[in-house]
């Protein structure tokens, strides 16, 4: 955990805390305190993609871009599961025809438009990735996993230790 290792972190980190709570609050969840249990430090190089994967050892998942020009850089891609059916192997969908207007609900992957110095945070499940390749090196970013320090749903409980 990079967050850990480097106290030039603190402030990001305490930052970052603080918008993940926002952000589950407004995806309609609670939670008062989140730890981040992973994070790690991309470092990509021309004409580097990312494989198409998901998280199943979070709950939310955040890019920090640290160095990053989309003009020369690539954007971070979201499928669709329920568009892309492969991906889903194993696992019955209900898939309905798509009208011909293309939305952001019905197409296969929405492509997110990132700045430098920005994060993006997602449920961590979301499948997600990049198959264009950056045009230029040193595409940086801070990834990061997440989840809420103490869960007791009625179902199951747990607490997370950094």
């Amino acid at each position: 955990n990079l967050f850990n290792s480097f106290s030039e972190l603190k402030e990001l980190k305490s930052y970052i805390e603080k918008y993940l709570i926002d952000y589950i609050n407004i995806i309609g969840y609670e939670s008062n305190e989140f730890v981040i249990h992973s994070s790690w430090l991309n470092d990509s190089a021309k004409k580097s993609r990312l494989a198409f994967h998901l998280h199943s050892n979070s709950f939310v998942s955040a890019n920090y871009y640290v160095n990053f020009d989309p003009k020369n850089h690539s954007l971070l891609d979201f499928k669709n599961d329920r568009a892309e059916r492969k991906l889903m192997a194993g696992h019955q969908t209900i898939v309905i025809p798509n009208s011909k207007k293309l939305t952001t609900y019905n197409s296969t992957s929405v492509r997110i438009p990132a700045k430098e110095g920005q994060i993006l945070v997602w449920r961590s499940h979301m499948i997600h990735g990049y198959n264009v390749p950056n045009k230029t090196d040193n595409r940086i970013t801070l990834s990061l996993n997440a989840m809420p320090k103490v869960l007791n749903n009625g179902r199951y409980s747990f607490t997370v230790e950094e």
